[in-house]
């Protein structure tokens, strides 16, 4: 809910459904039980989104780059 679909990409690192929706969240959990390469594809591919966008040289030139816009 909020930001966390903006995280997500459906079936590459996660499973999207509407909030609310017990169906659909059941039918995203059974897809998983069922699926165990699924659920490792995910699992490597969040990873890799996640060391990509937030690993330590990006963040020290983000937070860099926010310095310097503030100083200028």
């Amino acid at each position: 809910i909020g930001g966390l679909k903006d995280l997500i990409v459906n079936n590459e690192n996660g499973l999207l459904f509407e909030p609310g929706n017990s169906i659909e969240l059941s039918e995203s959990i059974k897809k998983l039980i069922i699926n165990k390469k699924l659920i490792k594809k995910m699992g490597a591919n969040a990873r890799r989104i996640l060391e990509i966008k937030n690993n330590p040289e990006r963040y020290y030139s983000n937070t860099m780059e926010l310095f310097d816009s503030l100083i200028n």
